[in-house]
């Protein structure tokens, strides 16, 4: 027997956007074997549990437990998921690298802090983890 969350205010995501960050695992973990980073869905901001704010996927450096990159998947970029990004995840947990995915578009932006400076690029490559997310995006089988 199933139940509704229909009208109590959750936010539910598109079944695509939650394919998107589940193929984004398995196929990190397919070509790494979680050898130097974890990849969680709906992992933590920090190290912590908390309910902090969430990044739709997260990738913990196995030696430290910290998060160093995080990936927020949304059908259109907003104002809020910007700030969360610069103030939460990149400020406030030190995430070194935060790429943001727009799958309507197929647009991918990777924040990152230089000195103080916090700038983004249009890039799905990611230098801490030496991969393109990009090639994630289809599960291999």
């Amino acid at each position: 027997m199933g139940y509704s969350l229909e009208g109590i205010g959750m936010a539910r995501p598109a079944v695509s956007h939650q394919q998107f960050a589940r193929n984004i695992v398995i196929n990190f973990y397919l070509l790494t074997k979680f050898e130097k980073f974890e990849a969680f869905q709906e992992g933590t901001a920090n190290n912590k549990p908390t309910c902090e704010k969430v990044p739709d996927i997260t990738f913990v450096d196995i030696e430290t437990e910290k998060v160093l990159v995080s990936v927020e998947i949304e059908k259109i970029w907003s104002g809020a998921t910007i700030w969360k990004i610069e103030n939460e995840l990149i400020k406030k947990y030190k995430h070194q690298e935060v790429f943001l995915y727009n799958y309507r578009k197929n647009l991918w932006r990777k924040y990152y802090k230089k000195g103080k400076e916090i700038l983004f690029a249009e890039t799905a490559y990611s230098d801490v983890l030496q991969i393109n997310l990009a090639d994630l995006l289809a599960l291999n089988k």
